[in-house]
């Protein structure tokens, strides 16, 4: 915030004040036919609220159109003031103005008041006290006669900015008992400071910063300044001012709590869906400012493909009008329509995000918890966490980076899951509702889930996908069978949609179970088939917007763990997390399958899966476009336990890696296949066949000592084997291992010691 003397805080207003007093003519009575308003931000902003308010007010008290405060200033150029409008009965104190039929005075304040008195009043009272304003008409024009006249163009040149900022002036003459809402605040402040590509204006700025003082010891200001240090948030906040409509929401009291969560990834992912949400349903950024608060607030949390009631609502306000009622082009809005109804998840406003903040502050307190944080040196906790990645495989390999952002997806998945049953977070309580029925139904008893068996399993599952945990609360790292999670949903049995109240914010207690079975892997990896909104639907949803950036598999996403080319993320402009985000607003989330019908959270072995990039394999073995991210397979070498791999899916990369295997003297087979008859399989079909069966695992055996120890046969008729020294071969088998598997990205689940 800038700081200003006295000395120029007076000699700005002394100005102001003698051009206001030297331009004021007087005051006057006009048909309130006669006013017309420019469109700005803060109508754009505007939900309606404050005209029902005022609206409640005048009923009270009536309308005060002598006082001064509520005055409408009116600015004309002196040509019009001398052609188009004339004073009626001057000699009275407020005389009539009478104005052109065709012609409207540009009012610059009390929009709100305006229309409250529109409809109140009656046919015969329409009118309200303006103050005339009467200006040279050449102010504004640098290139007036008058500008390029010499001597005079420095001079009208300071008359045109004085003019400006006189019109400022009017425009945001907020009193100090009348707060301006946040969203309004946050836009001046940003416009002033020069970022939106408006003059820089201390003054104007400072009057702003002012405005958040109103209420006594408040701190928001405090919260902004703070907030305006975090360039990633900053940037993609700006990026939303061209959604006007939106900023009747923006809550700067909850800005300090988006830094204090160090969950930037998160929130950079859900403010990135908001602006793509509604850039995409415009169809571009021209029409981004028409957008107003009232079409907002009847789009928050609709999900028009899914839910009927939801698009049959947004089809009847569509039609009278009142939605997207700025944009009056009859394509536009045909096109505006079809985008429209194509929505498949709750449309996410600044509302939303502040109400679901609460709710990924639940997870946060999870994983908090799964690393040391270091005072000196804040990261993000997808930052922290990935740095806990106990693994060899060199920070250089993408395919690290991948594993890290799957692996962190099913752990922010658990945390959510059970971060109530974990934390002391509450979830909210409904409002008892006297219902009539003829056979009361008993209401469902959610399971009790123990917290101390929760966080057990929780630093099982974070070991489990290799993350080393610090365990300072004495938890052990040990697999709990827990409950099975039926299939199930809120509200049952019912053909009505979730309320809207309860489609953002913190779950209720009575949709517990929902909640659970819907962040569970089976449910999270299948799609939405019901056409209605659910608890199960919502909670699938905020998740994904969320998260979204850690299940894309783009190897372009931001690096989750420390390095010297990824600092904090304060020091990491949000337009590079936000690009390298590259997530449209209608990508589905991978399909994850199961074996053997695995719920979710059991503690038997679930091989990590992800949806295969198409451009490795052919069309017709993707099996519907479900295919893990990982393959599972046994590795065997004398004198060692067997060694449990995980590799990657990329038919290139295996290919190698089975050639190699073959190559160094490894029998690969399948001991489940009662007609493999222990001939095995050729390097060349081992990726087809994990294709074909990719929840199964093939087994790959050192055969290069003995044969016959293994009781293995040779399929001589493929390749001629040599049994040279024993020794050798081992040693040449393990040389070739250490020296790449690591750089095809292959986990080994177990200790392996190489050199043995």
């Amino acid at each position: 915030m800038p700081h200003l003397s006295q000395t120029q805080v007076e000699m700005a207003e002394r100005d102001l004040y003698a051009y206001r007093k030297s331009r004021f003519v007087r005051a006057a009575r006009v048909d309130l036919s006669h006013l017309c308003f420019d469109p700005t931000f803060s109508r754009q902003m505007d939900d309606g609220e404050n005209i029902h308010r005022l609206g409640k007010i005048m009923e009270i008290q009536g309308f005060l159109r002598l006082r001064q405060e509520n005055h409408v200033p009116v600015i004309v150029s002196a040509f019009d003031w001398e052609h188009r409008m004339r004073l009626r009965d001057e000699a009275e104190s407020l005389p009539w103005l009478e104005v052109d039929e065709n012609y409207r005075l540009r009012a610059e304040d009390h929009q709100s008041l305006i229309d409250v008195a529109h409809r109140k009043l009656g046919p015969g009272n329409q009118w309200w006290v303006i103050d005339i304003y009467v200006t040279a008409g050449a102010e504004n024009d640098e290139d007036s006669e008058e500008g390029r006249a010499e001597g005079t163009s420095h001079q009208n040149a300071d008359v045109g900015v004085l003019h400006s900022e006189f019109v400022r002036s009017l425009q945001e003459s907020y009193r100090n008992d009348r707060r301006p809402p946040d969203g309004l605040i946050y836009q001046k402040i940003r416009y002033y400071q020069g970022f939106l590509s408006g003059p820089r204006n201390k003054i104007a700025e400072n009057q702003w910063w002012a405005a958040l003082e109103n209420v006594p010891r408040a701190k928001k200001r405090g919260y902004l300044r703070a907030f305006f240090r975090h360039p990633g948030f900053t940037q993609a906040f700006d990026a939303l001012l061209p959604v006007e409509g939106i900023w009747a929401d923006m809550s700067i009291g909850v800005l300090h709590k988006l830094k204090a969560m160090r969950c930037d990834e998160p929130i950079l992912c859900y403010l990135q869906l908001i602006r793509r949400t509604f850039h995409d349903l415009i169809g571009g950024s021209d029409l981004l400012p028409q957008v107003d608060a009232t079409t907002v607030r009847m789009l928050t949390s609709r999900a028009p493909k899914v839910s009927e009631q939801d698009l049959k609502f947004l089809d009847r306000e569509m039609k009278k009008g009142d939605l997207f009622r700025k944009i009056q082009d009859p394509q536009q809005r045909n096109d505006i329509w079809e985008r429209l109804k194509n929505i498949e998840y709750p449309i996410p406003t600044l509302k939303t995000f502040f109400k679901d903040i609460h709710y990924l502050e639940v997870g946060r307190s999870v994983m908090q918890n799964l690393f040391v944080p270091d005072p000196e040196h804040k990261v993000t906790i997808d930052i922290g966490v990935g740095g806990q990645y106990d693994t060899v495989v060199p920070m250089s390999i993408p395919f690290r980076q991948h594993m890290i952002r799957h692996d962190l997806y099913d752990l922010w998945r658990f945390s959510l899951q059970y971060g109530f049953e974990m934390t002391d977070h509450q979830r909210r309580v409904p409002r008892k509702k006297v219902e009539i029925q003829d056979e009361p139904r008993p209401p469902r008893q959610s399971t009790h889930l123990d917290r101390s068996v929760l966080w057990q399993h929780f630093y099982w599952l974070a070991r489990r996908h290799g993350f080393s945990v610090p365990f300072t609360d004495g938890t052990q790292s040990e697999p709990v069978n827990l409950p099975y999670q039926a299939p199930c949903d809120y509200p049952e049995g019912s053909e009505d949609d979730l309320a809207l109240s309860r489609r953002y914010g913190k779950p209720f207690t009575d949709s517990t179970d929902a909640d659970r079975f819907a962040l569970s892997r089976e449910s999270l990896g299948q799609p939405w088939e019901i056409r209605r909104v659910t608890a199960g639907f919502v909670r699938r949803s905020v998740f994904r917007a969320f998260f979204r950036y850690l299940s894309s598999g783009s190897p372009d996403s931001p690096p989750l763990a420390p390095s010297d080319d990824f600092p904090g993320p304060e020091n990491v402009p949000s337009e590079v997390i936000l690009e390298e985000m590259d997530i449209q607003p209608d990508e589905t989330i991978s399909h994850t399958t199961f074996p053997h019908g695995d719920n979710a959270d059991s503690a038997g072995p679930a091989p990590s899966t992800h949806q295969l990039d198409p451009s490795s394999v052919s069309q017709t073995t993707l099996l519907d476009n479900q295919m893990p991210m990982y393959f599972a397979m046994r590795l065997f070498l004398p004198t060692q336990p067997r060694q449990d791999l995980t590799l990657p899916n990329s038919h290139p990369v295996l290919n190698q890696f089975f050639k190699g295997l073959e190559d160094h003297n490894f029998h690969i087979s399948n001991p489940n296949d009662p007609n493999e008859y222990g001939r095995g399989y050729p390097w060349e079909d081992c990726y087809q066949w994990y294709v074909e069966h990719p929840s199964s695992a093939l087994e790959a055996t050192f055969i290069g000592v003995s044969c016959e120890r293994y009781g293995l046969p040779i399929d001589n008729s493929r390749k001629k084997r040599k049994r040279t020294d024993g020794q050798a071969d081992l040693e040449n088998a393990r040389r070739w291992l250490r020296e790449n598997w690591l750089r095809w990205g292959i986990r080994v689940n177990n200790s392996w010691d190489l050199d043995q």
